[in-house]
């Protein structure tokens, strides 16, 4: 064994780094659904109000929602209103896809979304490392009409938890590699704008090129 590391269910980890529980790290809330017969719990709903669809179009963070709800359909239905700060990960159909909001926020049922406790685990690490362990929730996954994790399942998953400190320092250095991927992909799109507009240009003779 290395220096430094002690063997764990998960390998070899470094001895400062602990194996806990997501339901010991975090709070794990569902969502759910307003009665959609009820006018009041949706005409001028200022909540925002995600589906799978809202997270799989976003990006790290979510801002907006297509629909929202009213205060009314939030207390009078399972939906919970979630904190700044949440990550709110798909658990129904498409599992382990995820987002932080950067505004208070409700989800439907096909949810089970993470408030951290930041004096253990980080929201901003907790973000990533769900992408590391997102194919064991999709193995855990059941389901006849549809494949979705349980609420239970989710909190009795192990993960590796190191201290808060490096927990920030991980997170900062692929949150630098997520800016530098979305920088490249800005750049990509403009090229392939402008391509697309010297295609139609050239291919039909209305810039014209000098040949010798």
């Amino acid at each position: 064994m290395r220096e430094g590391y002690k063997k764990t269910e998960f390998g070899e980890i470094p001895v400062e780094w602990e194996i806990k529980k997501i339901g010991d790290v975090t709070n794990i809330i569902n969502g759910g659904t307003p009665n959609t017969k009820v006018s009041m719990y949706w005409e001028n709903g200022t909540i925002h109000w995600a589906t799978p669809t809202d997270i799989t179009s976003s990006g790290k963070y979510i801002r907006k929602t297509e629909k929202h709800i009213t205060e009314k359909g939030l207390k009078n239905s399972s939906a919970n209103l979630l904190p700044i700060g949440s990550i709110l990960m798909t658990s129904r159909a498409t599992i382990g896809e995820r987002c932080i909001n950067t505004v208070p926020m409700a989800t439907n049922q096909g949810f089970k979304s993470f408030i951290c406790r930041e004096q253990v685990i980080l929201n901003e690490f907790l973000y990533y490392l769900i992408e590391i362990i997102k194919p064991i929730f999709i193995r855990l996954a059941g389901g006849s009409t549809f494949l979705e994790i349980s609420k239970k399942q989710v909190e009795e998953q192990k993960i590796q938890v190191p201290p808060i400190e490096e927990q920030k320092k991980i997170a900062f250095i692929l949150s630098v590699i997520d800016i530098k991927l979305e920088d490249y992909q800005t750049k990509k799109q403009k090229l392939q704008t402008l391509k697309r507009g010297l295609m139609q240009k050239l291919l039909t003779g209305k810039i014209r090129v000098k040949v010798s």
